[in-house]
Formats: structure tokens, sequence, C-alpha cells
């Protein structure tokens, strides 16, 4: 939940349109919601301008699935990381706008419009091993609106390459 849904059920309240026990039911879960296994921080967009991000790696293919249907409950984007093919094949049964990237190991749901960011990063990877790592932190920059540049095999048994003598 990010801030202009939590001024809209305030703004909803005062107005007349939701009464107080609707408002209660949609922001009790702030800032996060345990169901057991896992605690979803539901206000972390707000505290840190960023959503939460679901590590899979460890966790059932069903556990994901009902992480990522509490997240997009609360109309927002989702995204995960350390995700197997296999689980991502679990999640496109139940899900149909998943975006999946299988060298990063990645999927994205994309619920609203992200902001672009005027910021951009630049991604190294000193050898080409480290390419996996490296866009997986590309796509999720690039999920999150900032531009990335990308620049692969940059590491000292290759520097020759990138100095000019």
């Amino acid at each position: 939940m990010d801030k202009e849904n939590i001024i809209k059920i305030l703004e909803e309240v005062r107005t007349g349109k939701r009464d107080i026990n609707s408002a209660y039911e949609e922001l009790k879960y702030l800032p996060f919601e345990d169901i057991d296994f896992a605690k979803i921080d539901h206000h972390r967009i707000i505290r840190r301008g960023l959503p939460e991000v679901i590590f899979c790696e460890g966790k059932s293919p069903e556990q994901i699935l009902l992480i990522v249907n509490k997240i997009i409950e609360k109309d927002a984007n989702v995204i995960g990381t350390k995700c197997s093919y296999e689980k991502y094949n679990f999640l496109r049964e139940h899900i149909d706008n998943i975006e999946y990237h299988s060298d990063a190991g990645i999927f994205f749901i994309k619920i609203k419009e992200i902001k672009k960011s005027k910021n951009s990063v630049a991604i190294l990877s000193a050898g080409t091993s480290d390419i996996p790592i490296a866009n997986e932190a590309a796509l999720i920059l690039e999920f999150f609106g900032i531009q990335v540049q990308k620049y692969f095999d940059v590491g000292v048994a290759g520097i020759h390459r990138y100095l000019i003598f």
C-alpha cells in the first residue's frame, strides 16, 4: 500500500463514501501482515520508496503464491528473486500478468505504473560468470524505474580491453 492509497482511503472516510470499519479493515495490516511463515511489509514502499521483494529460494511455490496474492490485494507491484523455473511455472498457472527472466531467476508482476527516475546506475561485472547476478541487479533497478547502463567482463584480467594506451 502506498501513500496515494492511504490518502484515498482517508478521503473516502472524510467524505462519507467509506465507513470507519471498512477503512480499518483496509489499513490494519500496516506496516506488515503476519501470515505465519512470513511477514509481508506492505508499508515498505512508504518508508523506503520501494516495494517488498520476495526472496523465493527456500519457499515452496504455494508459499510464494500466497505472498504474491497478499501483495497484489494491496494494489502493489511484485518482485520475486532467486525464483527457479519450476516455481515460476507454478506461479504462471495462477497469475496472468507475470513476467519471468530465467537468466536472472526473477519475476515481476506489474499492477501499477512505475514512475521513472532521473537517476541512473552503472552495473559492472568482473567476468562472464557474474552476468546473471549483474542482470538480476539491472532488472530490479529497471523495474523500480531507474535507468541502467551495463558493462560486462570488466575484471582485472580483461582490463586492457577498456584502457587506451
